[in-house]
């Protein structure tokens, strides 16, 4: 299940959530008790289906079954996007809750839950949540940028980002000082790089994990 929140202000009933959950009973019931608790709610059964609507600034509450938390980060990162995750379910263990945090999730809640717990834990979640999420997306961005890249243009970032000069950067590829300014060249119009130190801050935030 998820729970998508806009920010506003005050923040809950300016809020639009997503309630997205596979069991039908349960996702009724959760839209149930966010109804009075925030602006809009909108079920929805699917990651692609809630993942199509306008996430921006958001946040995701997910129904933390089977490996639905984990296919929801990796379908985010491959759509270079991101929606900060608080997953929950009836019986979670220690182990399973630190899975989830571990995969993304920057809280858990254990079912069932009354509105009251929705609303503090939700309210509470902002902040970290709109931070994570301008982590994630400039990560997601950088990396999709780097994936742009040549193979050679890659090497010669690499180089480049350990402090190297065009023409040790040419002896560790064996090639020509000339062949690595055209690389150079390249993979800087690639990143949309003003200058060197933004294409290495590029690289550097690509490799975050």
């Amino acid at each position: 299940m998820c729970l998508l929140i806009t920010r506003g202000a005050p923040l809950l009933q300016q809020s639009t959530v997503i309630v997205l959950d596979s069991d039908t009973r349960r996702r009724a019931d959760i839209t149930h008790k966010l109804s009075p608790i925030v602006r809009h709610v909108e079920p929805c059964e699917t990651i692609d289906e809630a993942l199509a609507l306008d996430n921006e600034k958001s946040l995701v509450l997910v129904h933390d079954t089977g490996d639905t938390l984990f296919r929801l980060v990796r379908e985010m990162e491959e759509r270079r996007t991101w929606i900060a995750p608080i997953a929950y379910r009836a019986d979670a263990l220690t182990e399973r809750i630190v899975e989830a945090v571990r995969a993304g999730a920057i809280d858990y809640l254990t079912l069932p839950c009354e509105p009251s717990v929705w609303r503090e834990h939700i309210r509470a979640a902002w902040p970290e949540a709109s931070e994570e999420m301008r982590r994630r997306r400039e990560r997601a961005q950088a990396r999709g940028l780097i994936a742009q890249l040549s193979q050679r243009e890659r090497e010669v970032l690499d180089w480049l980002a350990q402090g190297n000069s065009n023409k040790a950067i040419a002896r560790e590829l064996a090639i020509s000082p000339r062949t690595v300014e055209i690389h150079r060249a390249n993979m800087m119009g690639k990143l949309h790089a003003r200058h060197t130190a933004e294409a290495v801050r590029i690289a550097l935030e690509s490799r975050i994990a």
